[in-house]
Formats: structure tokens, sequence, C-alpha cells
């Protein structure tokens, strides 16, 4: 008969892995011993002939020459207390289909396949918390075949298990990793936020220098809350401000602005075709925290004396 893998934990009291990681070696070199169990068309036994720790390992059974399929678990229950982590194992497969298999089932459903394996190989399954059913299943013949294929002589036909370990244990000898002590105050890291410049600026183009900048008309006009750059006062809603135009009659003109917040109306240049510039507004400047730099000192006010071939007068 076909034994049925199992598919439904059951949460009951039973034995835990001890020691953490198995590895069979005495006293617990009898098998089957809790928390393991063995059966099937035969049962996994204690063997002295391959192992990865120590001495000894469990091996499937021998089914060679059977011309039906054949299937054999050893199966390791895990208890209802176990708090989830990694299931790890290190097997030597020496099996290779149609010949033969070696199946790993988590709760009745399929979690690792693994053949022609020469050399022990450290496998790790993720479990939940709670119970589970772990079948470690081999099966021969898997399409009942007769005769089966010749395969190559380095398949052994048998499977090796050793060295199993439940959540995160560490070998004998090991040190777990430490934590790096706890701090009193959080670690704030630096923020890729570019540093405020001193000057202004108009779109991407700086204004508020020590010598005279040439301003060159752009689709987006400047509000006066961008003349203002302040650090520590919450600047006021700038969206209700007229904004303060910037043309002129030959784009190439050279001007030299007056930096300050409320610039007097003789620096506005006059547009051609004769219209007023817009009123601007008064306000009272923003006061600037002391790390600010102080603007540099400006004549007094008066009409910029136009250039040659430039603006023409009003």
């Amino acid at each position: 008969p076909t034994p049925e893998i199992s598919s439904q934990p059951t949460k009951q009291s039973c034995a835990p892995l001890d020691p953490n990681p198995y590895s069979f070696e005495p006293p617990n070199n009898v098998f089957p011993k809790a928390p393991w169990t063995t059966g099937g068309d035969g049962n996994w036994a204690i063997d002295d002939t391959s192992s990865h720790t120590g001495e000894f390992s469990i091996r499937s059974p021998n089914f060679v020459g059977s011309p039906v399929l054949q299937i054999s678990n050893a199966t390791l229950t895990v208890c209802d207390d176990f708090g989830g982590g990694p299931l790890t194992f290190r097997v030597l497969s020496s099996v290779l289909p149609p010949q033969d298999n070696f199946i790993v089932y988590v709760d009745g459903t399929v979690a690792a396949q693994i053949t022609d394996v020469k050399e022990y190989t450290e496998v790790q399954l993720a479990l939940s918390s709670g119970p589970h059913i772990v079948d470690f299943s081999y099966r021969y013949n898997l399409f009942s075949l007769d005769p089966l294929p010749t395969v190559p002589p380095e398949i052994l036909g048998a499977v090796w298990l050793d060295s199993v370990s439940l959540g995160n244990v560490f070998p004998p000898g090991s040190k777990a990793p430490t934590l790096p002590p706890a701090t009193d105050a959080p670690i704030i890291a630096p923020t890729s936020t570019a540093p405020i410049s001193k000057a202004p600026s108009i779109s991407g183009a700086p204004v508020a220098t020590a010598s005279p900048t040439s301003l060159t008309p752009s689709s987006d006009k400047p509000t006066l809350g961008s003349l203002q750059p302040t650090t520590n006062a919450t600047e006021p809603n700038t969206t209700d401000r007229p904004t303060i135009p910037v043309t002129t009659a030959n784009p190439a003109t050279t001007i030299s602005p007056n930096i300050s917040p409320t610039p007097p109306p003789s620096m506005v240049p006059t547009p051609s075709g004769g219209s007023s510039p817009t009123p601007l507004p008064t306000e009272s400047p923003t006061p600037q925290p002391n790390n600010t730099p102080t603007p540099p000192t400006r004549p007094p006010s008066k009409a910029p004396t136009p250039q040659p071939n430039s603006i023409p007068p009003p």
C-alpha cells in the first residue's frame, strides 16, 4: 500500500528537537526516537557509512529491483510551542529521476526537491510559528517502470540526512552575533537638502551679488518673496502679492539692480510702449537672522543710465 503524506499538523504536547542541532550521535544514534518517526514501504535507519557531523546519519531504505513505486518517509514533528524560524539540515541526495527522487514536504506541501547531490549540502526552509509535520520522503521507481533505465555509476540510489536544526541556533563552539549597544539619543541622518544660498535667485540664476548682475527676462515672474530669503521667520503667503515685472526692450541690456526688500520705483526700467510699471507693494522687510550677511551698501537711488542703442527714454 502507498503511504499517505501527512497533510494536517496536530496540536499536541510533543518532544522537542533535543539536542538542537540534531546529529544522530550517541545517545541519539537510535532511530526512530521522538520527535522522529519513520514509515511507508520501508524505514529510514541509522547509518555509519556517511555523515556530515560525527560518525552517524540516517539513510533511506534500499528498494533496488522493485518493479513498482516505493515510498519511505522520515518524519519530524514540530511542537505547537515552536516560535517560528528556519528548518536547517544537511543532505547527500544521490538519486536521479526516473529511478528515484527525494522530496521534502511541510504540512503536506512540497517545500523542496533535491536530486543528484554528491556532497553534503545545507538546505534551509522557513517555518511559521506553531506545529508542523515535516516529511523527508524517498521515492523509488517513480513511474513503476520494469525494467528501469540504467543510471550512471556515481548515482548511489540513496539519501543521507544529518545535522537537523530548528529555529535560529548556533553550532557548538560558535558565538551568537551581538547587537550594537543602544544609544540614549536617536541618530539623525543628515539630509540631502542643498544648503541655502546667501544670494536669492530667480529661476535658478543668482541675483543678490556684490557686483552688478545681468538679468535675463524669464517667463516665470519673480515674486517679492523670492527676493527675501529667510531662515527662521515664517514667510507670509506670497500667492496674494503682486509680481514685479522684469521687462526690457533689448534682452542684452545690463542693469544694476538694487537688492533691497522694496526697490524704489526709479530702479525699475520703464518698458517700451509707454506703459507704467506695476506699483510695488510696501512691506516691511522680513527681519534677518544674525547669521544673514548684510546686503552690500548701495549709492543713493537714481535712474539707471541707458546704454547706447538700448532702452529709449520715456
